[in-house]
């Protein structure tokens, strides 16, 4: 009897903590940016249980299912134009950059530099999701995503009606 108890605890346990995992998940658009606040970004295309993600390599970034990783935590720092730039929590010496390969605009993590390629803006879209613009990319082209076989990939995009471009913050800390 002690044996099916303490198997009962381990199991109890385990969806506790999935449950917790998943309760501060919930997805929540956020109105505005706030500065110091730290979110997770889902959007439409990979559901709200897969967060822009830093890779193992710590520079390209993917869409993963949920995880207790600071890998997953972003801030906005603002900048003085109205811009701002996104840094992930795991590294907070490194900016989410757009470089451009070939005709793709890759999204990275890059050290910190003056740069047009590490400055974003949103517009809230009808359903008030946010779609994120890079100022070196230019207003047609939007922060999205697409599948590359099992991998859920990071690109800056034509702008358009796709739902890699409709993002959603869940604020993770206040």
């Amino acid at each position: 009897m002690r044996f099916l108890s303490k198997i009962f605890l381990i199991v109890l346990i385990s969806h506790l903590s999935q449950a917790f995992l998943f309760a501060q998940v919930q997805t929540a658009v956020v109105k505005g940016i706030d500065a110091k606040a730290t979110y997770r970004l889902s959007n439409d295309y990979t559901g709200p249980s897969k967060f822009l993600t830093i890779s193992e390599n710590d520079v390209d970034l993917n869409m993963v299912d949920a995880t207790r990783s600071p890998k997953q935590l972003w801030k906005f720092v603002q900048e003085d134009d109205g811009k701002f730039r996104m840094v992930n929590m795991s590294d907070e010496e490194k900016y989410l950059d757009v470089t451009k390969r070939s005709d793709v605009y890759a999204v990275v993590m890059a050290e910190p530099g003056d740069r047009s390629e590490q400055t974003w803006s949103f517009v809230t879209q009808k359903d008030g999701k946010l779609r994120f613009l890079n100022t070196f990319a230019g207003d047609n082209r939007s922060l999205d995503v697409y599948k590359n076989g099992d991998v859920y990939s990071v690109v800056v995009g034509y702008t358009g009606d796709y739902s890699g471009q409709a993002w959603t913050l869940t604020k993770v800390t206040k």
